[in-house]
């Protein structure tokens, strides 16, 4: 019990200060039972790199691993790297799926929607490499400024079609905290980040039309960072153009605690995990 509250403290006070080492998290995480392959390129530019996570053996759930979960991390879009979300990728290996961390360019290098951009150019290399032939779902997945990313892949069609995915490809969207609907803009650097000229076409939720791929969101109640209106605006658009979402809301849980569940050493049968798995499981 004390092992656990010290590893979510630790884990908070990493996340909340932006912190490099998130390594001490990703410590906690077991590693013995996947294969990983590191720094694979899926264009030319420095942070377009992707790591891979596959599962080395599946036993109770042999489908599973026929199910890509391409992770987007989050970092206000001006921070964040692929290496400090091993710990996502360990957990969700561990429930059978394989696992796609990318990185992608940020600010100041480049502001929106260069990001979702090369989000789109990671899934579209991914769809084209022939190691990925056996996979039969794809799921995107993001926590904060990386939901709003998948966000976008999954509502507007525009950004998977111009990078030449299939439109078929794409089989759900999950999305953890994330800002789908988080204009006016406070922060001056949001405001350099968003262009105004184009800002409004950040939003996911001004391209819902009802036919998108299933949505799952969710939200803790207590998120003061991105508030949980953002997940309920959304699904209540999905809903009243009569698309598929499934909203889930968490008690006492913050931006920070939703990403508890995915720290090695906490119980993997959690609500939050229990809702990624039975989203994902009937949708084959």
């Amino acid at each position: 019990m004390r092992f656990n509250i010290f590893l979510v403290v630790i884990f908070q006070i990493i996340f909340l200060s932006a912190c490099s080492p998130l390594s001490l998290v990703n410590l906690t995480s077991p590693s013995g039972h996947y294969e990983k392959n590191s720094d694979v390129a899926y264009g030319e530019e420095n942070r377009q790199k992707l790591d891979i996570y596959t599962p080395k053996e599946v036993s109770s759930q042999q489908d599973e691993n026929k199910v890509l979960v391409i992770f987007f991390y989050g970092g206000s879009w001006d921070s964040g790297s692929k290496e400090k979300y091993k710990f996502v990728a360990s957990r969700l290996t561990q429930l059978g799926y394989k696992v796609v961390i990318p990185d992608y360019r940020i600010y100041p290098e480049v502001t929106y929607p260069s990001f979702v951009e090369d989000a789109a150019l990671a899934v579209a290399w991914l769809q084209n490499n022939k190691k990925m032939e056996s996979i039969e779902r794809v799921y995107l997945m993001g926590h904060s400024a990386g939901a709003q990313i998948a966000g976008l892949l999954a509502s507007n069609e525009e950004y998977l079609k111009n990078a030449g995915v299939n439109s078929e490809y794409i089989s759900g969207f999950i999305g953890l905290a994330g800002p789908y609907n988080f204009l006016p803009l406070r922060s001056n650097k949001l405001k350099i980040i968003f262009p105004e000229k184009i800002r409004s076409s950040s939003q996911p939720i001004h391209y819902i039309e009802g036919n998108e791929v299933p949505f799952l969101l969710l939200h803790g109640r207590n998120d003061g960072i991105v508030v949980p209106e953002n997940s309920i605006s959304l699904a209540d658009k999905i809903t009243q153009k009569n698309g598929d979402v499934t909203l889930r809301l968490y008690d006492e849980t913050g931006h920070v605690k939703i990403m508890k569940p995915f720290i090695g050493g906490q119980d993997a049968t959690t609500q939050t995990l229990q809702d990624i798995q039975q989203f994902i499981g009937p949708h084959k």
